[in-house]
């Protein structure tokens, strides 16, 4: 189901300071399907992405990256497969990844 019920595990860590400690970087996260008790994983570009048992395995490793947006804009940031680099896109109500792309976010 890709509708929406979702919780991020470890959401509370998602960023951390640099070793300088100036800067902050994100920790990546599993998104868990609450009904099924399983994890979004990369298939790899050009395919959806699929469900399975949460290993924590690096292609089950997701993170938000903030792009800038107006207020009246539908999105503000994309989603990014650590393992990957490959961004969660949505055509035709269908998911998939593809390159990320900040200016045309979907």
């Amino acid at each position: 189901m890709w509708n929406g019920n979702w919780v991020a595990r470890r959401y509370f860590s998602m960023a951390h300071a640099n070793d300088a400690g100036t800067e902050f970087q994100l920790r990546p996260f599993q998104l868990v399907n609450e009904y099924s008790s399983r994890c979004a994983v990369s298939q790899g570009k050009n395919r959806a992405p699929e469900l399975a048992a949460c290993t924590g395995a690096a292609q089950q490793n997701w993170y938000r990256q903030q792009i800038p947006a107006n207020p009246d804009e539908k999105h503000d940031a994309l989603l990014v497969n650590a393992a990957t680099r490959n961004c969660i896109a949505e055509h035709d109500s269908s998911l998939g990844e593809e390159a990320c792309n900040p200016t045309t976010p979907t």
